[in-house]
């Protein structure tokens, strides 16, 4: 998996995890002065097309 860090401070940091990447601590990552990236910019985090398509699968 690449990490994207972004550079501009308006910048949103959006992931898409899929399975057992949802358990990742994705605020975690630090940049080189030691900062972490939720102290620098928004974080999103939102289910993957795969996730949305089995909350559309029938139940058994």
């Amino acid at each position: 998996m690449a990490l994207f860090r972004p550079t501009n401070h308006e910048d949103l940091a959006v992931f898409l995890p899929q399975s057992s990447l949802f358990l990742a601590p994705f605020p975690a990552p630090m940049d080189a002065n030691g900062d972490y990236l939720i102290e620098k910019h928004t974080i999103l985090t939102a289910p993957s097309i795969q996730t949305l398509a089995l909350t559309r699968s029938p139940q058994l």
